[in-house]
């Protein structure tokens, strides 16, 4: 793997490696205020090449990853009917191979702790979005495969063992 930088117009510093791993990687954007999806859906398409689709809500969201599990869930932390750390345990309870990035624009070190012990892979403050957003998502998205790498691998080895077990009682 490459570990050249490659900086982009907003100031980001993207490993080279991430910035390619991320290519056409299905984001879901979860925001109540359609400037705020629309700014961060741009950051991520332009800098990420990403797959980018929207919801207004919680609610929205979680149909939205039973009909076509994203790769990340981005979520704004304030919103009507669920609000984001709702959004995070029911992502982490129905999906939990989908990581979520929390944001909000009311940033705090206290808010950041309870994303991250409701089960948020990462969290961004609104205020840094342009210069922290596709750096941290790049990231996660890089964990994250890894993750399903070894997820599909542990699978793979149960259904072989159970096909061999089958197998042997059979005979």
């Amino acid at each position: 793997r490459s570990q050249r930088q490659k900086t982009n117009p907003g100031g980001m510093r993207l490993n080279a490696f991430a910035s390619e791993f991320c290519f056409m990687a299905r984001i879901l954007i979860v925001d109540d205020s359609p400037s705020d999806q629309k700014m961060a859906g741009a950051f991520l398409k332009k800098h990420l090449n990403a797959d980018v689709s929207y919801a207004i809500d919680g609610i929205d969201a979680l149909k939205k990853c039973e009909e076509r599990p994203p790769e990340l869930v981005l979520t704004d932390m304030q919103m009507p009917k669920m609000d984001g750390l709702e959004l995070v345990a029911q992502v982490k309870e129905k999906h939990p191979i989908i990581p979520v990035v929390l944001m909000t624009a009311a940033g705090s070190e206290e808010i950041a702790v309870k994303a991250i012990a409701a089960g948020a892979a990462s969290y961004v403050s609104k205020r840094r979005l342009a210069h922290d957003l596709c750096d941290t998502v790049a990231r996660v998205l890089e964990i994250s495969a890894e993750q399903r790498t070894q997820f599909r691998v542990l699978l793979r080895q149960i259904r072989w063992e159970v096909e061999l077990v089958v197998e042997n009682d059979i005979n």
